[in-house]
């Protein structure tokens, strides 16, 4: 009896420790530049993705973007730097080479950051 109280013991710590993990990205998901103006506002068009999606983010200047696509442990997958145009931007990825799962994207300027969730199935 002592050994499965210790593996019950175990799950709910690790229980714990993926609620705490998961509120300590919800600011993350949440955030963006300009958090009064939901024209600031990424879509990910389709998602869940496949093997290929749309990122899809407003700008009001033209600015150089960082967009960073990394895994639910914060290993970053994709790295790429871009021009954005005054209003609607679109960047495609392809996510054949990406194991099903959640990720977040990033894009980050000069103005700041912003993020959004990314579920790729199989």
């Amino acid at each position: 009896m002592g050994y499965e109280s210790s593996v019950t013991e175990e799950i709910i710590e690790e229980e714990s420790t993926i609620k705490e993990v998961t509120k300590s990205l919800s600011p993350l998901i949440a955030s963006s530049i300009n958090e009064e103006n939901e024209e600031s506002q990424i879509l990910v068009k389709p998602n869940p993705v496949g093997t290929i999606t749309t990122i899809e983010f407003p700008m009001d200047k033209a600015v150089e973007c960082t967009i960073t696509i990394s895994d639910i442990l914060g290993n970053v997958v994709l790295t790429e730097k871009m021009q954005s145009i005054v209003g609607l931007n679109n960047y495609t990825v392809t996510t054949s080479s990406l194991t099903a799962g959640q990720y977040l994207i990033q894009i980050q300027s000069a103005k700041g950051m912003r993020s959004v969730p990314m579920t790729v199935i199989r």
